[in-house]
């Protein structure tokens, strides 16, 4: 039994978290919490979610949290969960639990009492630390070494812990993406290899939800290649196969001080693809990708890279066109395109890169000053060739640096007619 103990200056002394303890309290050893929260506080690391296990069943906890003063919402009680939310704060509170047959990703259950065999029905062993309000750490499968080691591990046999649950495939390399600190678990990734046909057995909201978090990982590039030799990626995005953009990607955000992006490594990924259109629009059906999200990866991946020469007036064009977000993805993705290609030439690439994203930070767009009512009072009539004249007067103002206003966009008008 590990005698580690996380501080309990953390999440632990959060007043929530104490209102919950103290709604368990004269019921023993019956709390604990679990998982990542756990992980997370041991290798000093953010925590936002934490989640609980306990020997009582489900009846007994929403009795008991309610006489507490505190509102339950029954999330999963077949499954032995519900959410205790405590000041506005949410807590997974999970009866201890055995798997008695699996079916995909669902399982039925029995209730126990003990905790060592709630642990052996996760699925790595960094994810089955439990501690008690003290910081005590619980520990039954070597899971605070491999933690602090960066090894993902299955706990048990892998071959079976993916049976159970096809989705911790896609786990697998999302966790080592984002804690893996050794070369990838061997038994796990063959595994994994023998088992990808369960893939297309998983919802598509599933899919998405692991990849995008994989993604936004620092060696989220180093994991596609694994997926790719695995051949797990073509279960997921068929086609993909050149991650060298993805590679230089979190060298760019080193150098721009930019926040973990999965949409711009997704993006990213899929130029890199033989037909990005057609392998957009099966990942967006696949994936149930939502409107916002595939709308940013068309405009991300339908476009040539921006060259480090492109003048300030095109620049300022496109900017006013796609707008700050937009700009700045494309920035951004030319950026990594462009250093994957030619390293050796970094500082050059930043330079005209970085005085991009400045002129989108320092620029304030302008608004044309005309509209078809204007033109429509000395004369135009409503049309194709008022459309016609207003695109005419607005590329005019463009190469005139944006400085006309309306009056003298009016006296070009009438000197060109």
């Amino acid at each position: 039994m590990s005698e580690v103990r996380i501080p309990t200056s953390g999440w632990l002394s959060w007043p929530e978290t104490q209102k919950l303890v103290a709604a368990f309290d004269g019921q023993g050893d019956a709390l604990r919490f679990v998982g990542g929260a756990v992980r997370d506080a041991l290798l000093k690391r953010p925590v936002s979610d934490v989640d609980a296990a306990t020997t009582l069943p489900p009846q007994k906890v929403m009795s008991l949290l309610e006489k507490a003063g505190i509102k339950v919402v029954p999330t999963g009680l077949s499954h032995g969960t519900v959410t205790a939310v405590v000041e506005g704060k949410p807590f997974e509170v999970t009866t201890l639990r055995r798997d008695v047959q699996t079916h995909g990703r669902h399982a039925d259950v029995v209730f126990t009492t003990d905790w060592q065999q709630d642990a052996a029905r996760r699925d790595f062993t960094l994810n089955a630390l439990y501690c008690d309000a003290q910081g005590k750490v619980y520990d039954y499968f070597q899971g605070v070494r491999d933690a602090k080691a960066g090894r993902v591990v299955f706990i048990g046999d892998a071959l079976q812990r993916i049976e159970e649950d096809g989705l911790r495939i896609l786990r697998f390399f999302r966790f080592h993406a984002h804690y893996g600190q050794e070369a990838i678990n061997h038994e796990g990734l063959n595994a994994c290899f023998q088992k990808r046909s369960m893939i297309e057995k998983l919802s598509g909201e599933r899919i998405q939800q692991e990849m995008l978090k994989l993604l936004a990982a620092d060696a989220a590039a180093e994991m596609i290649d694994a997926m790719i030799q695995s051949e797990v990626m073509e279960m997921v995005l068929p086609g993909a196969r050149d991650t060298s953009s993805m590679h230089a990607w979190p060298r760019v955000r080193l150098m721009t001080d930019h926040q973990p992006d999965a949409a711009i490594a997704l993006a990213l990924l899929l130029r890199s693809t033989q037909d990005t259109a057609a392998t957009l629009s099966a990942l967006v059906k696949r994936w149930k990708i939502s409107n916002k999200l595939q709308q940013r990866l068309t405009s991300a991946t339908r476009f040539s890279a921006i060259a480090t020469t492109m003048p300030e007036a095109e620049q300022k064009a496109m900017l006013r066109r796609l707008g700050n977000d937009g700009f700045l993805d494309r920035v951004l993705i030319s950026w990594a395109e462009h250093l994957s290609e030619t390293p050796d030439k970094a500082q050059m690439i930043a330079a005209a890169y970085r005085m991009m994203l400045n002129l989108a930070q320092r620029w304030d767009v302008p608004q044309f000053p005309l509209n078809g009512e204007d033109l429509q009072a000395v004369g135009v009539a409503p049309g194709p060739e008022l459309g016609q004249w207003l695109q005419f007067l607005e590329q005019w103002w463009e190469r005139e640096d944006y400085k006309p206003g309306k009056a003298e966009l009016l006296k070009y008008f009438q000197a060109q007619k």
